[in-house]
């Protein structure tokens, strides 16, 4: 009766060592493999950065490359307080509002993500593939020659809320450089330089009013 019990206690420990080992290698893959997946989105940030004309190491100094992001993502400075909100709200011992900097963050990262789209000319569907699988868009981003980051494609400042600020801005500044040109233009045609000290005179003057040399 006595070795009975004890082969019976020394095959359920033998179980428990086995079950053990196991729950620890497959803890051990799970570590690796989200190591490998970490390392895996920094290279494909490391190429977006490139494409957009940063330098690639931006994207390994954390909060830095959020800083870039926005940047790349043409949104206003403080959306990357947003975005690193949950960080601020730990540091400064504040858990009440934990949930709320939860939110604000993933409407920052959608934020950056929607306006990266557009300078990528891409449509809604690969933004809700960018939002819901980052894992499959970001690689695509990265590594595929269609993914090219248009610079010159006016993007909102605040995203999706508020009109196309960005536009109305630029097209204001070219209207008014558009103006200043045609009034150079035409003031270059209606004036001459002095040959002698280089003053500028009325097209029609037949000497400089500075230094009196007779004109052509």
């Amino acid at each position: 009766m006595y070795s009975y019990n004890t082969s019976a206690f020394d095959t359920a420990s033998s179980v428990s060592e086995g079950v053990l080992v196991g729950l620890g290698l497959v803890a051990i893959f799970i570590i690796i493999l989200a190591l490998a997946i970490g390392i895996f989105m920094i290279v494909c940030q490391w190429k977006i950065f490139k494409k957009a004309g940063k330098n690639g190491w931006e994207a390994i100094i954390p909060f830095y490359s959020t800083w870039v992001e926005v940047e790349i993502a043409g949104l206003n400075w403080w959306w990357f307080l947003i975005v690193i909100g949950p960080t601020l709200i730990s540091v400064l011992g504040i858990p009440v509002l934990s949930p709320l900097a939860s939110l604000a963050a993933l409407l920052g990262t959608i934020a950056v993500d929607y306006n990266i789209c557009k300078k990528m000319h891409q449509e809604t569907g690969f933004l809700v593939l960018l939002i819901l699988v980052p894992i499959v868009a970001r690689p695509m981003m990265a590594f595929s020659d269609k993914y090219q980051f248009d610079n010159d494609v006016d993007v909102n400042p605040n995203a999706f809320f508020g009109g196309n600020t960005t536009t109305t801005t630029n097209q204001t500044t070219t209207t008014s450089q558009k103006a200043e040109t045609k009034t150079s233009t035409t003031a270059s045609k209606n004036t001459k330089f002095c040959t002698n000290c280089g003053t500028k005179v009325d097209k029609d003057v037949k000497f400089c009013t500075n230094c009196g040399t007779k004109l052509n």
